[in-house]
């Protein structure tokens, strides 16, 4: 009876973990959680299947057989996903990760079959009474039971190098956690404790998994809160708010109008970016494109004709990282009055596929050439790069020749996933963790 008892207090907290994890939707999003959830999932139907069979153990062979086998098909149905879990931490090739779990599914399709012959006419184990029938039979189910996490132990050491020294000690203690099932069966005669040890170590992991996701999302939290801050910092240049300030101090005198209109702009502008500042999600589109629109104004009432901006804006009720365009525009800006040979012509405009949206900013001061000038990698792009990436929206690209234009364009993927060269955004996780 201890034995049922232990498996279905066991089974229940199995199900609380796997709902724990549906109410973390930031952890949802890595493709670990996948067999993570399956993994949990198949140790709360050995413990379910255990549980009934032990409690109809005194009543029903039959019933207990079949509960038995169900019990062990979906052993090796755990080892198979948590072997999944394993491989896809270890740093080897897309190749190799595939051999491994091909090997391992066929170790767990041979256990399989066997558990299910066994079940059927007992060769190896009698389940109903708990007792192996042959020597050959306790040597073949012992290296079922103990091979996956003795094999899976030696991976990590071996292949682990990738994974913090904390977690790989944390995961190959865990592992080992199943044999001592040996020494807490010769102690206490009549308890059954390896799915118990089994469910301790999975769920251990899993705990485990949950926190260090949880604090990998908060690192990535405070990366673009100071990503933001200084985005913001950027904007508000103590030199850029003298130069507007003082280029408003003379039109006071000259065009009072106009200097009403400027210090009305510059509200508006200084508003619009400490807002961006004080959002901590995706913004409109729209809402930027205000504070773009704000800075034009202030450079045209700066500098005058020297550049000529027009915008073709066909999509803008999409959202996107704070500071994504306006960087974008004042390195256009900025690079026509340095280069001062000439009006230039800066567009900026927005339009919409059905996979996502399109921002493009170009400017026709002569481009670069890629193979040999770095461009792109001041802090204005590079944070852009980095809250793309950050908040999985979209992607940034630079494109250029010489003679000609240079454009910078943003992708907002509606599905919330960037595209990238080498995986499309729709990619099953289990060919994320494998690779194409």
């Amino acid at each position: 009876m201890i034995n049922g008892s232990l498996s279905m207090l066991c089974a229940v907290l199995a199900v609380l973990l796997i709902f724990a994890l549906q109410l973390s939707p930031q952890w949802r999003r890595i493709p670990a959680a996948k067999p993570a959830i399956l993994t949990m999932a198949f140790v709360f139907l050995v413990l379910i299947s255990e549980s009934i069979a032990f409690f109809l153990q005194e009543t029903n062979a039959a019933v207990f057989n079949i509960f038995a086998v169900v019990n062990g098909v979906a052993s090796f149905a755990v080892e198979w996903t948590f072997g999944l879990m394993v491989v896809a931490r270890v740093k080897v090739s897309a190749k190799m990760k595939r051999g491994m779990l091909t090997a391992l599914g066929v170790f767990c399709v041979v256990g399989t079959v066997l558990y299910i012959v066994n079940g059927i006419h007992p060769v190896f184990f009698d389940y109903y009474n708990m007792q192996y029938l042959s020597f050959g039979g306790y040597l073949i189910l012992t290296i079922l039971n103990y091979g996956f996490f003795i094999g899976s132990t030696i991976l990590l050491l071996i292949k682990g190098n990738n994974i913090p020294l904390r977690d790989r000690i944390f995961l190959v203690i865990t592992q080992l956690i199943p044999i001592f099932s040996v020494v807490l069966d010769a102690a206490f005669p009549g308890l059954y404790s390896w799915d118990v040890l089994v469910f301790i170590a999975v769920a251990a992991n899993y705990i485990h998994l949950m926190f260090v996701s949880a604090e990998t999302a908060q690192k990535k939290i405070d990366r673009m809160e100071l990503d933001r801050i200084r985005a913001t910092q950027e904007r508000m240049k103590p030199h850029y708010i003298y130069n507007v300030l003082s280029s408003i101090y003379y039109l006071c005198e000259e065009d009072p109008k106009t200097a009403q209109k400027a210090i009305s702009i510059f509200s508006d502008y200084l508003r619009g970016v400490l807002k961006m500042m004080d959002t901590e999600s995706l913004i409109l589109f729209s809402e930027e494109l205000k504070t773009v629109y704000n800075y034009v104004d202030l450079e045209k009432m700066r500098f005058g004709d020297q550049f000529e901006i027009r915008y073709n804006i066909e999509a803008k009720d999409f959202r996107i990282p704070p500071f994504t365009v306006q960087p974008l525009v004042e390195n256009a800006v900025k690079h026509g009055l340095e280069k001062g040979d000439g009006k230039g012509e800066i567009l900026v405009e927005s339009y919409e596929d059905p996979n996502g949206y399109y921002i493009n900013v170009y400017d026709n001061y002569g481009g670069f050439d890629p193979e040999t000038e770095k461009t792109g990698t001041g802090f204005g792009t590079r944070y852009i790069r980095n809250m793309l990436a950050l908040t999985g929206c979209g992607e940034m690209t630079l494109q250029s020749d010489v003679d000609g234009w240079t454009v910078a364009t943003v992708y907002i993927n509606k599905k919330a996933s960037p595209p990238k060269p080498d995986r499309r955004p729709d990619r099953h996780w289990l060919r994320q963790i494998l690779g194409d």
